[in-house]
């Protein structure tokens, strides 16, 4: 082989080697945007999934309301070490923001 067809070769095996690196970068960057994606999602369903969860909370601290407890008591008499009056009070107003139709 001649001078000039060595670095031909020499040549075209560098550039198929830069394709094959740029399809390897392509599919790993594809399969991460993909994660990244799925990622995402799970957080965003999980935090509408909490705040229906909060509303429902709420609007059953509000019932409970209805019935003439105070904030305090109902943290304090039945809701033991599981609720503060600050969080038992942002579920409330939360739940009076954004009613449901559905059973409580």
């Amino acid at each position: 082989m001649t001078a000039k067809g060595i670095r031909q070769a020499a040549r075209r095996d560098a550039l198929e080697a830069m394709v094959r690196r740029r399809r390897d970068i392509e599919r790993l960057e594809h399969q991460r945007a993909q994660a990244t994606v799925a990622i995402l999602t799970a957080l965003k369903e999980r935090s509408a999934h909490i705040e229906t969860l909060d509303i429902r909370a709420g609007e059953v601290i509000n019932d409970l309301l209805a019935t003439g407890l105070t904030i305090g008591e109902v943290v304090t008499s039945w809701c033991g070490d599981h609720l503060t009056a600050k969080e038992a009070g942002r579920l409330s107003r939360l739940a009076r923001t954004h009613p449901t139709n559905g059973p409580g």
